[in-house]
């Protein structure tokens, strides 16, 4: 049968890498004398929807004749959303084309392989959802402490999710209401800290943006 694999990853960090899926993809063709006619793959792109370039191509190599079916390493780098997997198989794999799922075992053109597609697709979308549900019930918490969420703005540091004076911090940020107040710019109190090597949070220069931010935020500018 000749097939066109498709890879997916959302982020650098994951495992799955391209090169990971399209080896375990090829090696299972050659196991079953299966031909890849192509590998297609989509790099930092959620599959939380299926408006990705490279699966456009691998269904459109389909609907060309270029393939008979798509092969994949795993049903979770096709889609994470119920909906979506619907629409594939119901438009792509119920009858005309075939879908594999190495890792999975799965194969459409079972009735057998179209029922568990669809059960491993309910699960993939119930992880993605609880994990939401999860990451708000623990922010919502943070919240109802008084925990401070987000940016740790300069000047502060967090400690058990509360801010609190960075003493360090706090003295550039005197040495910049002060020089405001002798009516330096901007542009000048940088240049100062800057000659002074008075670097910033990330051990940079300074920038007039970041000490307008800075003092703005201090009702000092």
């Amino acid at each position: 049968m000749k097939l066109i694999g498709y890879g997916r990853a959302s982020t650098f960090g994951q495992q799955l890498t391209k090169e990971v899926q399209e080896e375990k993809i090829k090696e299972y063709c050659q196991l079953y004398g299966h031909e890849l006619v192509d590998f297609c793959y989509d790099h930092g792109l959620t599959g939380k929807n299926i408006n990705r370039p490279a699966l456009d191509k691998a269904l459109t190599a389909l609907e060309n004749d270029e393939a008979e079916g798509v092969i994949i390493f795993k049903l979770d780098r096709l889609t994470r959303n119920v909906k979506d997997l619907c629409h594939l198989i119901q438009n792509y794999f119920a009858t005309k084309y075939t879908l594999i799922s190495v890792s999975d075992l799965l194969d459409t053109k079972t009735a057998n392989g179209r029922l568990i597609i669809n059960v491993l697709g309910s699960v993939a979308q119930w992880e993605v959802e609880s994990t939401i549900e999860r990451t708000k019930s623990a922010l919502a918490a943070a919240r109802r402490q008084g925990k401070h969420l987000g940016k740790v703005p300069y000047g502060y540091k967090l400690t058990d999710g509360f801010l609190e004076d960075c003493d360090e911090e706090i003295e550039i940020v005197t040495l910049m209401q002060s020089l405001r107040i002798e009516g330096k710019s901007y542009q000048a109190i940088a240049g100062y800290l800057n000659a002074q090597q008075l670097m910033n949070r990330g051990g940079k220069t300074w920038k007039a943006s970041s000490i307008h931010d800075i003092l703005n935020r201090s009702k000092l500018a």
